[in-house]
This record gives structure tokens, sequence and C-alpha cells, in this order.
């Protein structure tokens, strides 16, 4: 019995004795004993599995506990390992004063690796825009013009050979589209832009929104312990006048850091279209011609603040509003194809009062657990947008000698607008296990669409409501998310990826006029494959595979009438349904020179709108969206960065694909098949260490999309920028589609009639701007944030 006591006492003693926590401290100074905050103190085990990370606090000092053991203690700061040391930890341990050099001058860093204008990671397009001149003085959606893999036309914004994307500011995902996406990014300075990434297909991290990826634009961020402020004003001449000014501050001191800026902007634009419809015996040709106007006032502020070394809180808030009257001619001419001769004209004007208000806040919270990279995050967003409109439509039929037809004039006023509310609350840990990165979270999104709008026959001078095309419409979305992705180092050349996403989505769209309710469940499963070759430092293969799904904008949902003149309309459909994409890439990348890309995206169940004509009636003429379209792509994209010259940087590219569509409506075409060849260049020259060049060129051959065919169209832009008073104050001037050239015709049939439709947005323009910086950009080193994120990406 006293053999089993002893026995037991025994093992109680080693258990006791391996479990028991010793301290380990010391003290981290410079080569003059100054103290290094935050500097990282790495524990590792004999076999380099990392145990343990700690952060030396505002007197250097650091102290941990640790099970009895052999380990390898390693101290990092900034960015470089200044001491090692294996220790035998069995009882208390003080290492005293531990000195390491301080890494050289930062500013020597940030000149010596400036980033080019482009680089090529494993999944995505890095487009540097603060070293772009083209997009210098100008807003997001200009910056966006210039990068490469993007196309931006009619102000629509797609990747090249694809349909459908999403635009993200700083990893948050933006919930607009269309026109309302358009007004929020001219709210967006260029030169608060730091970079563009195009991700062709997104981690699982990433929401699932947009059928071929992401477009994210990340924002400027300043250095440690620093203040800088920004002036600038610019000057934009199309066919109209437009022009704004703006001011920014930064400020990042120890724990905390302060931003604001606030911009104001008056642009105009006249953008013209014409459209011809080709019946059996009639032709109608119809011009329109707006003055698009959109003055936003535009205010930006945050605030960030690092709680302890590892936890770091902030908000952030963003407010624009915008009240314009734009102004719109419509002319229609009617003519007998038989006779050659005019039938009848159309006059029709469109007084229009524009009210916009967009409003976004964000809380984050950030914990750094350890220097391994394992990180918790959280975030809460919200954002209001606001788009109220009036119109006031008036017009008049007219007989071929231009004299009025009785009876035809008509007046009527359209009010109203969409309210739209949506609350964000995301989850995220990154999470390395050994050889394993794990990242997982979930994401819980409510939004809520609110659209009234009435309709006024104002013909007898009285106003009339028009309860038949009055109508509100409340539509309500949840989306639901969980996902979760491992990466593996499987060999020191071979990389594997897999991530999945779940997403559950309610909605339900009410029109309160008709007393109609419609609503719509469903549970999808989005997986994403990568898988990386890297054989040696100048060749790398990557194969990748993601499910990525497009929903339909708020308000085409709403059953409500919209009318553009006395003949022609559209409405929304309350039936719509998602769509869905399947996209697989093969990418090889020579020395980050030249890049070849593979690409293979299937669309099913695709919408958009289709407007609707009939043989036999001129008068019945409206647009209305559908889920009918299915595609299959095929392409390649060849890039290649020439650079030999330290004056001369050349990016170029090529992009072919083949498309085949189809139809599952009869009032379209069954199908479409064609090709698609398209060529981009982007020159920099480097004149001196103040003065640079730029010119960009692109080349788009005839080609399909969709269902439409699209004629050629090119667009040549030149730009010029200058640094003046050790480059503190900067010029630059750009003139875009310096030729007017790009201007894009679409074909397409209803009912076999054929529609072509012509559209020049006013790209045709001149743009000159000063940006005037200054600052306190005296670094104290000793004070680098925790993670270094700022510094490091100082030096990429």
């Amino acid at each position: 019995m006293k053999r089993k006591i002893y026995i037991f006492q025994f093992l109680f003693f080693c258990c006791t004795l391996f479990s028991q926590q010793f301290q380990l401290q010391g003290k981290i100074v410079d080569e003059k004993d100054t103290p290094l905050e935050y500097s990282e103190v790495l524990i590792l085990k004999m076999d380099s599995i990392p145990v343990k990370s700690e952060l030396s606090n505002e007197k250097g000092v650091f102290s941990t506990q640790l099970a009895s053991g052999e380990y390898i203690i390693k101290i990092k700061y900034f960015k470089d390992i200044g001491y090692t040391k294996a220790i035998s930890l069995h009882n208390n341990i003080d290492l005293g004063k531990i000195k390491i050099e301080r890494t050289k001058n930062i500013k020597e860093i940030v000149l010596d690796g400036k980033k080019k204008l482009i680089e090529r990671k494993i999944d995505r397009l890095i487009f540097n825009v603060e070293n772009s001149i083209s997009a210098t003085g100008g807003d997001a959606l200009d910056a966006l013009k210039v990068t490469p893999g993007l196309k931006v036309q009619n102000e629509k914004i797609s990747m090249v050979g694809k349909n459908g994307m999403s635009v993200m500011i700083d990893d948050r995902l933006i919930q607009l589209s269309g026109d309302d996406l358009t007004n929020f990014l001219r709210t967006i300075r260029s030169d608060e832009i730091k970079s563009i990434e195009v991700i062709t297909n997104p981690p699982a991290k990433y929401d699932a929104e947009g059928n071929s990826g992401i477009v994210n634009i990340k924002r400027k961020k300043i250095a440690s312990n620093s203040w800088k402020s920004l002036i600038s004003s610019r000057y934009i001449q199309g066919n109209y006048a437009s022009g704004g000014m703006g001011a920014s501050f930064d400020y990042q001191k120890n724990k905390s850091y302060f931003n604001f800026s606030v911009n104001y902007d008056r642009n105009k634009r006249k953008i013209d279209e014409n459209f011809v419809n080709n019946y059996p015996s009639t032709l109608w040709e119809e011009v329109k011609t707006k003055k698009s106007l959109f003055y936003p006032l535009t205010t930006k502020l945050g605030f960030d603040y690092k709680l302890t070394p590892k936890v770091m809180t902030g908000v952030s808030f963003y407010y624009s509003y915008s009240d314009t009257n734009p102004t719109e001619k419509d002319r229609v001419v009617i003519s007998s194809k038989t006779a050659n001769k005019i039938d009848s004209l159309a006059n029709s004007n469109k007084d229009l009062k524009n009210k916009y208000q967009f409003l976004s806040f964000n809380y984050h919270l950030n914990y750094e657990i350890d220097s391994l990279g394992k990180k918790l995050s959280f975030d809460f967003d919200y954002f209001s947008y606001q788009n109220k409109s009036n119109q006031l439509i008036q017009g008049q039929n007219f007989f071929p000698n231009s004299y009025p037809t009785p009876g035809s004039g008509f007046m009527f006023n359209s009010m109203g607008g969409i309210n739209v509310d949506n609350y964000n609350f995301t989850l995220d840990m990154d999470h390395p296990i050994k050889s394993f990165t794990l990242n997982y979270g979930a994401k819980f999104s409510l939004s809520k669409s609110d659209s009234d709008n009435y309709f006024y026959n104002l013909r007898s001078g009285t106003p009339v409501l028009d309860r038949n095309n009055t109508n509100s419409f409340i539509y309500k979305e949840d989306i639901s998310s969980v996902y979760a992705s491992v990466t593996h180092k499987i060999t020191s050349k071979l990389e594997g990826k897999l991530g999945l996403r779940l997403e559950n989505v309610n909605t339900s769209g009410h029109s309160i006029t008709l007393d109609q309710t419609q609503t719509n469940n469903y549970l999808k499963i989005y997986p994403t494959a990568y898988l990386s070759y890297t054989p040696n430092d100048d060749h790398s293969f990557n194969v990748n595979y993601g499910r990525r799904i497009t929903r339909p904008r708020y308000f085409w949902f709403n059953p409500f009438r919209s009318f553009n003149n006395q003949y022609f309309y559209s409405e929304g459909n309350s039936f719509l349904q998602p769509a869905f994409s399947d996209n697989i890439e093969l990418n090889y990348n020579f020395k980050n020179k030249v890049t070849a890309q593979f690409y293979y995206s299937h669309l099913k169940n695709g919408f958009d709108y289709v407007t609707l004509v009939q043989p036999g009636d001129l008068t019945s003429r409206y647009e209305k969206p559908y889920n009918y379209v299915s595609s299959d792509k095929y392409g390649v994209n060849i890039s290649y960065t020439f650079d030999k010259f330290k004056w001369w940087e050349s990016v170029n590219s090529l992009d072919y694909n083949y498309s085949h569509s189809t139809s599952s409506i009869p009032e379209t075409n069954a199908s479409l098949s064609g090709n698609s060849l398209q060529l981009y260049t982007t020159n920099t020259f480097k004149i001196s260490s103040t003065i640079f060049l730029e010119a960009s060129y692109f080349y788009s051959f005839p080609t399909v999309d969709g269902l439409f065919k699209v004629s050629s169209i090119n667009g040549l832009d030149l730009a010029f920028k200058m640094f003046f008073m050790k480059k503190s104050l900067q010029l630059s001037v750009v003139g875009e589609d310096v030729f007017g050239s790009n201007r894009p015709t679409y074909t397409g049939y209803t009912n076999n009639i054929e529609l072509k439709n012509k559209m020049y947005f006013d790209n045709q323009r001149f743009r000159i701007s000063l940006i005037y910086k200054f600052g306190n950009n005296k670094l104290k080193t000793q004070q680098i944030n925790s993670n270094n994120s700022e510094q490091k990406e100082r030096v990429q």
C-alpha cells in the first residue's frame, strides 16, 4: 500500500515539476540604451515550433510565463531578427538588457522600395494608383478606367472578358450597383486611393456577390507618429465645365489615429443616346440628350485607438450629399421605309430635381492574439442611401411639316424615391496551426429598401393622381453567412487552399399599392479552391475555381412604371431570381513580367432589362428585367511588362475570348456566339525626378456581349505630372479619350425587330489639377505598431 502511495507521490511530483510555470523576462534597448517599445519576442520549441509571442512595453520590458523546458528566444524589431538565444528554463530567468540595432532609416527604405505601377499576386492584380499619372486629380471612377483588367463603358464597371462584379472599399462590400454605385464612386477622390485590387476569384471570406469577382479599393494610410495635410483643386472641361476642391488632414501619434477630409465637386456631363428600331415597314429613330449634374459635398471622419499593444479599435463615418436639377431632351422621328418619308415627329422635355444622400458608419475591433498571425476581427457596418427624384415630363407630337398634332400634347409629374438601409455584423478569425493557416468567420446582413412613387397627369392643368402608375414597394433581404478556408504549404514549392462559404438568404417584396407579396428563400454553398506551384523564383503556376452569385438591384423588384416619354417606360419584376456562375482559371507568371491567364466561366439564370416591342404597335415599347440568359465563355489574357530602362515602363495586355449565350424567352434571339479581342497598353516615361509623362491606349474589336453585338471602339489618354517645392506641390494635366472614339453601338433583336443603341458619355475631357501636401513626417521608430502593418506596406 505504501508502495502505491510513493508511486503516486512521485508521479504527482513529476507532473508538478513539468507543469510548473517559470518567469522569463528582459529589457530590450538599442545601441544607445533607449528602450524599444513593441519589439516582438518570439518563443519557439527546439524543433522551431512557435509556442508564444509577447511584446515589449514602453520601457522596453517584456515578461512571460512558460512551462519548464528547452526553448529558442528570438527578438524582432521592425522586420529584422536582432537577437536569438537558446535557453533551458527550469527556474525564473532575467535576461537583463538585450541590445539590438535599430533598422536603418525608414525614409531610405521608402525611397528605395517604390512600388511598381502593377503588381501580380497569386489571387489578384494590384494597381498602385498613387504611381499612376492618368488617375491623378480625378475620382475613383477615373482610377478604375485606367486599371488593367477593368472596363468602364457607359459608366458601367466590369472585368475584361467577364460579366458582373462587386466593389469593396478597404475590404468592405458596397451594397450599391448601377447609377447608385457610380455616384458613390464619384465622391471618392483618386488622390485618397493607395491601390486597386482586381480579385477575379475571391476566397471564401469575401461575400459571394459578384459573378466575375471583386474590385477592392484600398485608401491611403499615414505613417506612424506623423501628421499630414492635403489641399487639392481641379478643373475639368468636356462639353461642360466641371471642377472641385478638397482638403484632408491625417494625424497619428502613439496609440491614436485621426483623419478628416472634405470635398466638393460640380460634375457636369452631356450624355448622348441614339436609338434605332427597325420595324418591318417603319423606322423609329430617337435622339436623347441629357445634361447630367452631380454636385456632391462629401466628408469623411475616422478615429482609431490602440487599447493595448494587441488590441486596436476605431470608428469611421462617411457622408455625401448632392442636390441638382438635370435636364433631358428627347426627339423621335418615325419614317415610312416604303415611301421613304417622315410620318410623324415627337418631342419631349424632362426637368428633374434629384437629391442624393449617402451615409455610412463602421465600428471595428482587431485583436492581434500573437505575432504568428492569429488575429480576431469584429466589424459593425451601417449605411443609408437615399435618392429622391421629382420629374416633370411634357411633350407634343407633330406632323411631318412640324405642325403640332391636335390633342397630342401631354404633361405629367413623376415623383418619389428610394431609401435603403443596411446593417452588417462580421466576425473573422485568422488562425495559423503549424503548417496550416485557417480562416473562418460569420456574417449577418439586414437590408431594407423602401420605394414610394407617385404619378400625376397634368394635362388638364390640375394634378390628377394616376393610381395605375403609382406604387409603394418595400423590399427586405436577410443574409446569414458562415465560411472557412484552410491554406497548406504542401511542399516548399506547392501550396493549396480550400474554402467553403454557406449563405442562407430570405427575401420579401411587398407592393403596398397592389397588396402583393413575393418571397424567396434559398440556402447555397459557394466553394473555392486554389493550387499554386512555384518551381523557382522565375516561374509560378496557379489554378483556381470559385462559385459566385449576382443578386438584382433593390429597385429592380419594384413593379412601378418609370416613364421616359409618351412612348417608352420601364418597370421592375418582383419575380426576379439571382444569377450564378462557376469560374475556373489557370495562371502562369514569369519573373512578374509576363503573365498568362486561361479562363472559363459559366453563367446560369442571368438577368437584365429586355426592351420589348411589337411589329404592329409603335406605342407599345417598354423594358423589363428577366432571368433569361445562360452563357459559356472561354478566354485567355496575356500581359507583358517592359521595364528595361529606368526612364520607361510599359504595361501591355491582350484579352481574347469566345462566348456562347442562349435565351430562355421567345422575344429575343435564341442564341448568339462570337469572338472578342481587346488590346491595352500603358506607358510611363520618367523625364526627370520631378517630370513624368504617361500614354494609355486601348482598342476593342467588334465583339458580342451576351445577346448583343458591340461595335469596335478605342481610346487614347495622355497625362503629364510635374512636382515643385521638393515634391510638396503637384501639377497634373490629363487628356481623356483624346480623339473621342469611345462611342460603342449595341445591336440586338426583339421579336425579330432590330434594335440599335449608340451611347456617348462625354468621355473626351481635359483635366488639370493641383495638389499641395504638407506635414510632419519625422517618425519616432521606438513607437512602431505592434504588427508593423503601416511600415511593411511602405517597403513592399
